[in-house]
């Protein structure tokens, strides 16, 4: 990098400006993670437990191999 260019200023910005909003993620994240976890250990102590989807629940692959097969395709 050519720190003697004139544009200097605006690509140090630039990378200042991804950097600090990276990091507001990054802390939004954990912030949202810390309270989904603190929310989900209450909602335990109350005795809610955890749901578990179903193993066919938005899978085709999983829901063709459960479909039984037909009466004449096993009488063949």
């Amino acid at each position: 990098m050519d720190f003697a260019a004139k544009h200097i200023g605006f690509v140090l910005a630039s990378y200042g400006v991804a950097t600090v909003l990276l990091l507001g993620l990054i802390v939004a994240l954990l912030l949202r993670m810390r309270g989904v976890r603190r929310r989900l250990t209450e909602l335990e102590a109350q005795g809610a437990g955890r749901r578990r989807r179903a193993a066919t629940a938005g899978n085709p692959r999983a829901q063709a191999a459960t479909v039984e097969p037909s009466r004449e395709a096993s009488s063949s």
